[in-house]
């Protein structure tokens, strides 16, 4: 997590949000959600709901990457869209892997105009993103 990001409280344990401080030029506030569910769906089934999800959304949104991600320890799937919220043109990375009875997704939002300052940054929190099993 970048040092100068801050965690949001969710009120849900398998949800982590956090995101950059507030400023007062921004349109919109950069945000990472990382989400763990129960699942068995396949990378291609976690990719086509990731392009559903981006289709998903009310006024326009746009899909204009979908590919593999690999990560050391397992494969996984990125997709990134563009979608309208308040006038501005929002822009998304959504990682996703599976560790076979459960997914991990990574969204990393970001104002369009800002998506060059935040790619590397989304792709290393999805890369560093571990998931542990507490007995």
């Amino acid at each position: 997590m970048p040092t100068t990001w801050e965690i949001l409280e969710t009120g849900d344990d398998r949800v982590v949000v956090i995101a950059e401080p507030q400023r007062k030029d921004a349109t919109f506030r950069a945000n990472a959600v990382v989400l763990v569910r129960e699942s068995t769906e396949t990378i291609v089934e976690l990719g086509a709901r990731c392009i559903a999800q981006a289709h998903a959304y009310s006024g326009w949104s746009h899909v204009y990457s979908d590919m593999e991600w690999n990560r050391d320890d397992a494969m996984g799937r990125v997709v990134h869209y563009l979608y309208e919220a308040s006038g501005v043109c929002v822009a998304v990375a959504q990682y996703v892997f599976s560790t076979g009875s459960r997914s991990i997704e990574v969204t990393g939002s970001c104002d369009v105009v800002d998506l060059l300052a935040y790619d590397e940054m989304f792709n290393m929190i999805a890369s560093s993103t571990e998931m542990r099993v507490h007995a």
